[in-house]
């Protein structure tokens, strides 16, 4: 199998949009992050629907915590070593966060939050919009009356151009 460019996109906002809409629960969210010495660029790369940070990603973030992996966010050092269950304890206090952030953000404007991250540099082209962590939201766009009738008929195509 060869290797080639793949489409992608997000409708983001801004941090300060997800701040605006649920700001206790966004500093809870980052204070667990804080917490755990890890960065919200080490998140945004976990982040899987709901939670972030389950079944093979619990090891990454495991390791990330014992190596305190502070990438940009925190950069406290450790008091001892963190034992299992200390890092079982700030994963779920990650997702508690994280959950009650995006039900809070989702109460009050109608749409849905996610993260994401992207790498243009080594997994992109210079040209792309996103280069980080971002948040993303869902429950944008509706289809037109039309859109509605046909849409079994209409499919989105993705593509990048290169050259």
């Amino acid at each position: 199998m060869g290797m080639g460019y793949g489409a992608g996109y997000a409708d983001t906002v801004e941090e300060s949009f997800v701040k605006k809409h649920a700001p206790s629960e966004f500093k809870s969210f980052t204070a667990a992050i804080a917490k755990a010495h890890i960065s919200l660029k080490f998140i945004s790369r976990q982040v899987i629907g709901i939670q972030f940070v389950v079944g093979a990603y619990l090891d990454d973030a495991a390791k990330a915590i014992e190596d305190n992996d502070t990438i940009e966010y925190n950069d406290q050092d450790w008091e001892g070593e963190p034992n299992e269950n200390e890092i079982k304890e700030l994963i779920k206090e990650i997702n508690k966060a994280w959950t009650s952030l995006r039900r809070t953000f989702s109460r009050k404007t109608g749409l849905s939050l996610d993260m994401g991250f992207h790498d243009k540099d080594n997994e992109g082209d210079r040209y792309d919009d996103i280069n980080g962590y971002y948040f993303c939201v869902g429950n944008v766009w509706t289809k037109t009356k039309p859109g509605q009738k046909y849409a079994r008929n209409i499919s989105r195509k993705l593509f990048v151009t290169y050259g």
